[in-house]
């Protein structure tokens, strides 16, 4: 059996390979080994057959899109007035419901779902206490 300092460096270069030959982010790929028990060539296999049937069982079909909140840059390297709108626009946090609030004091994870920082600091300090 492997100890864990010898273990980590096997699992990132598997998660590396895995992230190169599908195109996915890394947090997707360590999601898919897991759930394929390291297995890589089982994974491929899966993959390959429905990649969207075993993003969404998987829970990382948001992970592997691209972000759809990125800004969009026209050849002169600005942001259109009509983007530059919309990510300016205020934001209300999923948790406590409080509208107008600056982008800058959100959090917004793949899925979509935004939480201000207040929320978001409280729910890490529940779990962290919850262990």
């Amino acid at each position: 059996m492997l100890e864990s300092s010898e273990l980590t460096p096997v699992m990132k270069r598997r998660i590396r390979e895995v992230t190169e030959v599908l195109s996915i982010p890394e947090s997707a790929a360590a999601v898919l080994m897991r759930e394929h028990k390291w297995a890589k060539e089982r994974l491929f296999e899966i993959f390959y057959t429905d990649p969207e049937r075993l993003e969404e069982k998987c829970g990382v079909r948001a992970r592997c899109e691209a972000p759809s909140s990125a800004p969009v840059v026209v050849p002169t390297g600005r942001v259109t007035r009509n983007r530059a709108a919309k990510l300016k626009a205020a934001r209300e946090c999923g948790i406590c419901c409080e509208d107008d609030l600056d982008p800058a004091q959100m959090y917004s994870m793949p899925c979509g779902h935004s939480f201000c920082r207040d929320c978001w600091y409280g729910f890490i300090q529940c779990a962290i206490g919850d262990g």
